[in-house]
């Protein structure tokens, strides 16, 4: 029921625009008689952008408001409009530029100074957005957006004691703000202190359930947590709202697939292709619940169907091919496939660490060794890949290298089963030796 009112809603805007030039015609022509009448024209093409804007639609949105502007003074709300639109679709240096031009009209706007801030911010320049709020973020009474933005900064630069210390006393001042809630849970959500970090963001979905930050932060920290009753209760609630997202049912399919409940996972997963079609994430999930269930054949199949929709999706040809090094089958498929994700993400050192296995699964130890070396190089910190490294090592020859990788694995994760099998075999092949 929703997506049908999802798509009559996109479809009643684009009707709205493809009326536009009859409802306009003639209307531009500057006379004092006109004034009015080209005012509003223009608050027409503003609420139609703000309704895009709302839906999504960014792209569509950016074209109503400079329609806008063309009969309107160029103002404050205008300006901020264009803004932020330009920062969804990614312009961070026109949304830059168009905050600023809104600035030098209005220079005590207090929402210009939050957008301004919130570009910086995704531009990766927090210590700017930082310096922007300190000080009128510090005044009594002053916006709680600034308050929230600041504390956003202080994250981005690793200062998260001070973003709780911001956040804290306004959170509880305002207690009826979920932005205030939500970034006040992430401040102390990486300072380690997951029980509050849970607490103040089911707060903040209580204030918002329809905000998706919140929904899926909320999630994550109870899958993380193990709390599987809580997240299915918590998605199945969200994906019944009509603004329900693709994320949301995808989240819901893997909480039901962790519970090993396989067909209710594999029917939302359905339910959402019915709206979105299919796409690489819907079936990227849907393929990962049928492996997990067993139907290794039909999972592979569905991957597969992705690259036919994608043949450039890194995530396919990492996770076909991994699969098949695991499994010791169509190596050299493998290798193409892993070959084709590290050409596209050389960076990546998962993908680095997929190529290097499938390598060892050919028995090219040297070529196994270099990439497996450069997915730590590249940051690569999960015990697997020292473990694959330590199997590389060890098929070389380098028995100490091998220790010595095996044993980082154990650092990332002590007690880990299967290094610690490795270590094992080695110390009774080396007693058996002696």
């Amino acid at each position: 029921m929703h997506s049908i009112l999802r798509k009559w809603s996109v479809w009643l805007l684009l009707a709205l625009v493809s009326a536009l030039p009859h409802l306009t015609a003639g209307a531009v022509s500057p006379t004092t008689a006109d004034a009015m009448h080209l005012s509003a024209q223009g608050y027409f093409h503003y609420r139609l952008g703000r309704l895009m804007e709302v839906q999504g639609m960014s792209r569509e949105a950016l074209v109503q408001y400079r329609r806008a502007a063309s009969f309107l003074q160029h103002g404050c709300e205008l300006g901020r409009a264009e803004a932020r639109v330009e920062m969804a679709l990614g312009r961070f240096d026109e949304a830059l530029r168009s905050v600023k031009e809104a600035e030098a009209l209005c220079p005590d706007d207090l929402e210009l100074l939050a957008v301004h801030a919130e570009i910086l911010l995704a531009r990766g320049e927090p210590t700017a957005a930082e310096a922007l709020l300190i000080e009128p973020a510090s005044h009594t009474g002053s916006p709680s957006r600034l308050t929230a933005l600041l504390g956003q900064a202080q994250i981005s630069r690793g200062r998260p004691e001070e973003a709780v210390a911001t956040l804290s006393a306004r959170a509880a001042q305002d207690t009826l703000s979920p932005e205030m809630a939500f970034l006040h849970a992430r401040s102390l959500a990486v300072l380690g202190r997951s029980e509050e970090s849970l607490s103040e963001l089911q707060r903040a979905y209580r204030l918002e359930p329809s905000n998706g930050a919140t929904v899926a932060l909320l999630a994550q920290t109870l899958l993380h947590a193990e709390r599987y009753v809580e997240l299915v209760s918590l998605l199945e609630e969200v994906t019944r709202s009509l603004t329900a997202r693709q994320d949301e049912f995808v989240s819901l399919g893997r909480a039901y697939a962790a519970t090993g409940r396989y067909e209710e996972a594999l029917t939302v997963l359905a339910e959402a292709e019915q709206t979105w079609g299919e796409n690489e994430r819907l079936l990227v999930a849907r393929g990962s619940v049928e492996l997990a269930s067993g139907a290794e054949e039909i999972g592979m199949q569905t991957f597969e169907r992705i690259l036919v929709l994608e043949p450039d999706s890194v995530v396919a040809l990492n996770f076909i091919a991994y699969h098949w090094a695991e499994q010791g089958t169509n190596l050299e498929t493998a290798l193409e496939y892993a070959t084709r994700a590290t050409e596209l993400v050389p960076l990546n050192p998962r993908v680095r660490d997929t190529l290097g296995w499938t390598y060892l699964g050919l028995g090219r130890g040297l070529d196994a060794v270099r990439e497996l070396e450069a997915a730590v190089d590249l940051g690569g910190s999960e015990p697997l890949i020292h473990e694959h490294l330590g199997d590389a090592y060890f098929h070389v020859g380098r028995t100490a290298d091998a220790t010595a990788a095996w044993l980082r694995a154990l650092e990332l994760e002590p007690q880990r089963p299967s290094t610690l099998q490795r270590i094992d075999r080695m110390g009774r092949g080396s007693a058996s030796s002696d």
